[in-house]
């Protein structure tokens, strides 16, 4: 799987933004790409000048700090979801995960799954809905909704990039997650027509992500919840299986630095320019290490179930299981 998460941040020194980073940035070390989009606050006035989708609803009682919380979602998407990927996820800056790595690629293998069977566009691990539409008796802890409410973690598939990146500069403005529900809610004209609103939204039903609680940037409120702190740490340090994949002068290498010998997996290098497999081999011991044969300018290396790319760009991802 190929995966980048955009970390929305406004101050990084910050206590609850420090402890957001440390909690969200560890997903590297499983091979998910992290990018912070680092953004001041927003002091404009756009928000005056501009009416947002919800304006006749007085009591959302919008704000410039609304209007900077859409924009940055929307540079987040337009910016970030290139068509290599998997799916994109976008956090807020007091998003906390509390899935350790081993559960954190299970569940989103299993989102996509979900995802894909019902052509959904938007898969939240940290809101909430009025209502459910739908439940499957396979993934029991996900649903189907109307809308969904708080825009903590949000993942995104490969099959709605066409969709937002048709629709994110042709709709309004809103809170981001108004903003995201009423882009599904308003359908799409010509190709991109969605007939079945209520399929396009699902989330989990115990949240997987919570908001470090502190005062809120939107509103100057006291939000968020007590945390469950987990160990994280360990997950690749001691528990999990480590393999270094490294693009150097154009060549793939890969090193594993610790390894179950008993659950030994095959490693494959497929050149995504000429959409060949360069060799396949064996990992069967600690320490190990192989190389591509040929240069190339992006490699995917896949080991058993998982896959990471590795460009110039992207010269370094770690897969742990």
């Amino acid at each position: 799987m190929k995966i980048r998460l955009v970390h929305i941040l406004n101050n990084i020194d910050g206590e609850r933004e420090t402890k957001s980073i440390e909690n969200i940035s560890r997903l590297k070390n499983i091979g998910i790409e992290y990018i912070q989009q680092i953004t001041p606050l927003y002091e404009g006035n756009a928000h005056n000048e501009i009416k947002p989708l919800t304006w006749n609803y007085p009591e959302h009682n919008h704000n410039k700090r609304h209007y900077g919380n859409y924009s940055t979602y929307k540079q987040a998407i337009k910016d970030n979801f290139s068509e290599e990927l998997d799916a994109l996820i976008v956090c807020e800056c007091d998003t906390y995960l509390e899935l350790s790595n081993e559960e954190f690629l299970q569940e989103i293998e299993k989102t996509l799954n979900f995802c894909k069977k019902y052509d959904t566009y938007h898969f939240s691990w940290g809101g909430y809905c009025s209502k459910i539409f739908h439940t499957d008796d396979e993934y029991p802890d996900y649903c189907l909704v109307d809308r969904i409410t708080l825009a903590h973690f949000n993942i995104f598939p490969k099959n709605s990039r066409n969709f937002y990146l048709h629709k994110i500069d042709n709709f309004g403005w809103d809170a981001a997650d108004i903003w995201l529900n009423e882009m599904i809610q308003s359908g799409l004209e010509l190709e991109f027509e969605i007939k079945d609103p209520i399929r396009k939204q699902a989330i989990t039903q115990k949240n997987f992500s919570k908001q470090i609680k502190g005062v809120s940037y939107l509103d100057n409120m006291l939000k968020g919840e007590d945390i469950n702190e987990i160990n994280y740490s360990d997950d690749v340090e001691e528990k999990n299986n480590k393999i270094i994949v490294e693009y150097v002068d154009g060549y793939a290498k890969v090193t594993s630095e610790k390894f179950d010998i008993d659950n030994p997996k095959i490693l494959s290098f497929l050149n995504i320019e000429k959409n060949h497999i360069d060799y396949s081999s064996e990992i069967t011991n600690a320490l190990q290490w192989s190389k591509t044969t040929v240069k190339a300018k992006e490699w995917k290396v896949i080991l058993g179930e998982y896959s990471v790319i590795v460009s110039e760009k992207f010269p370094k991802k770690i897969i742990t299981y």
